[in-house]
């Protein structure tokens, strides 16, 4: 809210993975949403679940392949 991103929050990490469905389930997105005036705002934001066990490591291969010059 305080830098106005809109781009979607990712969830991952720990348990949320293993959750499956149940975390689909629960009310995570509804208390989400339930914010007073911010409602409308935060209905628009999308959310994602990332079940990628290192998703750190998967995109500091990726910066580093992108940034390393050719051989």
């Amino acid at each position: 809210l305080t830098l106005g991103a809109q781009g979607g929050v990712y969830v991952g990490g720990g348990i949320i993975p293993r959750l499956g469905e149940r975390f689909d389930q629960s009310p995570f997105r509804a208390r989400f949403e339930t914010k007073g005036r911010f409602a409308a705002y935060l209905a628009a934001i999308p959310t994602y679940v990332m079940l990628t066990p290192t998703p750190a490591l998967l995109g500091a291969a990726q910066a580093l392949a992108e940034n390393v010059d050719g051989p």
